[in-house]
Order: C-alpha cells, then sequence, then structure tokens
C-alpha cells in the first residue's frame, strides 16, 4: 500500500459520466481518494452517504473527493442517483488503480479467498503528495454521533468534534435533508469522516497558514 510522504500516483479514469480524468487535474487542491469495494452495497453506502451529509464540510475547506471502485461508469450513475452524492465516482474496472495503491489484495470470506479492494481512504495535498494513509476502513466501526439523513435514534446533528479541528468555521444550523435517499440504518456514524477532514485542515494548514478563506471547489472541464 502506498506509504504516507510519498507521492500520490498520477492515474486516468473514467468517472460516472464517462469523462475522463487524471488526478494529476487537481494539483493545486487537497484531494481524498477513497476505495471501495462495490455500490449499492450497505457499507459502502454508508460511507458514501456519511460524506454526502459532511458536503459543505469539505467543500468550505476546497477539498476534491474522488470514489474509486471496480464498477462501470452506468454503476455509478445509478448509486450517485439513488443517493444524490455529490461528488466524483471513477470506474477501475480492471482494478489498475487499486493494484498501484495496494489497495486490491487477498480477502477471505466464508472461508473462501479471493482479490479484491481493501476499504481504505488516502488524503493527498496540493503538491500531490500522500499525507495521511486510513486502510482497512470500516464504516460501522467508526462512530460518532450520526449525520441528520441517517435513520437512527441517534442525536440528528452533525458531531461537533470536526468543528473544534476546522479553524475558522462557525457551527453549522441543522438541516433535514428530508429530500436525501437514506443511507443504510446504523446506530452511528463514521468518525474516520471526522479524521480525514481534520487531517485535511492539517495539511492546508501546513501549506499556508495565511490561508483562512475557503477554496471554492471546481472540477476540470469537460473533455471534447
Amino acid at each position: 500500500m502506498i506509504e504516507e510522504g510519498t507521492t500520490a500516483p498520477d492515474f486516468e479514469l473514467e468517472t460516472e459520466t464517462g469523462e475522463t480524468v487524471r488526478l494529476s487535474d487537481f494539483r493545486g487542491k487537497p484531494v481524498i481518494l477513497y476505495f471501495y469495494p462495490r455500490d449499492n452495497t450497505p457499507g459502502c453506502t454508508k460511507e458514501a452517504c456519511d460524506i454526502r451529509d459532511a458536503w459543505s464540510k469539505f467543500e468550505r475547506r476546497g477539498v476534491v473527493v474522488l470514489g474509486i471502485s471496480p464498477d462501470d461508469p452506468a454503476s455509478h450513475t445509478r448509486f450517485k442517483t439513488k443517493y444524490q452524492l455529490p461528488f466524483t465516482l471513477l470506474a477501475d474496472t480492471e482494478h489498475d488503480v487499486a493494484k498501484l495503491y495496494g489497495t486490491w489484495r487477498p480477502k477471505r470470506m466464508a472461508g473462501k479467498s479471493f482479490l479484491g479492494i481493501i476499504r481504505s481512504t488516502f488524503l493527498i495535498d496540493a503538491e500531490g503528495k500522500v499525507v495521511k494513509v486510513w486502510p482497512k476502513v470500516d464504516p460501522a466501526k467508526h462512530a460518532n454521533g450520526c449525520s441528520p439523513s441517517c435513520q437512527s435514534r441517534a442525536p440528528r446533528r452533525l458531531s461537533s468534534t470536526l468543528l473544534v479541528r476546522m479553524r475558522g468555521l462557525e457551527p453549522p444550523r441543522a438541516e433535514a435533508h428530508t429530500d436525501l435517499k437514506p443511507c443504510a440504518s446504523t446506530n452511528s456514524a463514521t468518525s474516520a469522516r471526522n479524521s480525514i477532514l481534520a487531517a485535511a485542515q492539517r495539511s492546508d494548514n501546513s501549506s499556508d497558514p495565511s490561508v483562512s478563506q475557503p477554496i471554492e471547489l471546481q472540477r476540470p472541464a469537460r473533455s471534447s
């Protein structure tokens, strides 16, 4: 698996719309690159919904989020539309990028061995360096509160933990998100998201301590 402190390998993949993008297209912005096994499975849906529900926090910090799985663009389109995901999904159908980052590895389930995606997340800074790695992410065990659109008896408010770790942000007002597709039922949300946001903030501060204004998120121009 790619280690912290190394340069993130560049790659080229198709988005859910069929547009081809490269990791280097986003140079100058921090990037969250997260690998997940499959669209529309419970754990992957929970993980995607958790990022969706905290999207304003990522957007304020100018963080680009790229989700990668072996699913094809058509599957990504259905997944993204169903749960109204605001970030880009990339189709790694041949597992080339997963192999490059060390997330395509042997797994065991029900006594059988097979190759598959190890759920992992990488934070890449504006210069293209890997500054944080979260290997073997388990969304069911990274809990601290509940995202607003998840069906749960837990408090319906995003964790205040990320707010005290992010400089210059005021606590957001609670939002109902009644128009969003609920993610899988759970009694807790993923605190890994909070760690990602905190690490993104530290990376942003280390590159330019004077920056306090949010960076406007921009997608690369569509190829003609």
